[in-house]
């Protein structure tokens, strides 16, 4: 995951909004518990997270951080 591309996630949910659209904003691509919350506070709806899970030690720990990332837990 690239950070300045929260930026290009913000300014595509505000043009979903500008337009009246209601589709969910995909993410793919390096997302792990230490950035999710700050891409779906960017504007993401759907994260894809392939290889923090299953290149993970521990993949359902893994799948527990980001959840509780998402769900704003410090």
């Amino acid at each position: 995951f690239i950070p300045f591309v929260e930026g290009k996630i913000a300014a595509a949910r505000a043009r979903l909004r500008a337009l009246g659209a209601t589709c969910d904003l995909e993410v793919d691509g390096g997302i792990k518990p230490e950035n999710c919350r700050a891409v779906a506070a960017a504007g993401a709806s759907i994260l894809v997270v392939g290889s923090a899970v299953f290149n993970s030690a521990d993949p359902a720990a893994t799948l527990r951080e980001i959840r509780r990332q998402l769900q704003g837990e410090p």
